[in-house]
């Protein structure tokens, strides 16, 4: 795996917990306004303990400290879930005309997620 810079580290957790943001009042919403939504909030749910596991993995990485806090089931639950968001991403990014505010948000968190992948795939030694 490569060594990132604080500089790639640092955006990769801006847009991590950009992505936390919108997921939280998602879910917020949904549970106020359709409580019947429950495999939906729990996608989210799901969701959210993807982004925190790689929030958390960055904030480490800045810190340099190589603990590990996670289970090897919620690193792998993590790295499941971490492509679905690229894929997502990468299906609506040509959409965005390029130097728009959308299209550089879309290639910022394409990049998040990959620095967010490769560090857990450190983690389970992959």
């Amino acid at each position: 795996m490569r060594e990132f810079t604080t500089k790639e580290l640092e955006a990769a957790q801006k847009a991590i917990l950009s992505t936390i943001h919108k997921n939280e009042k998602v879910k917020v919403t949904l549970s106020q306004v359709q409580p019947s939504r429950t495999s939906q909030i729990a996608m989210i749910s799901r969701n959210l303990r993807a982004l925190y596991i790689a929030s958390a993995l960055i904030t480490r990485e800045l810190d340099k400290d190589f603990s590990n806090n996670y289970s090897k089931e919620e690193l792998e639950e993590a790295l499941q879930i971490i492509p679905s968001f690229i894929q997502n991403i990468e299906k609506v990014k040509p959409k965005f005309r390029e130097g728009t505010s959308q299209h550089t948000l879309a290639i910022r968190r394409i990049e998040a997620f990959y620095i967010a992948s490769a560090l857990i795939g450190r983690d389970l030694g992959l």
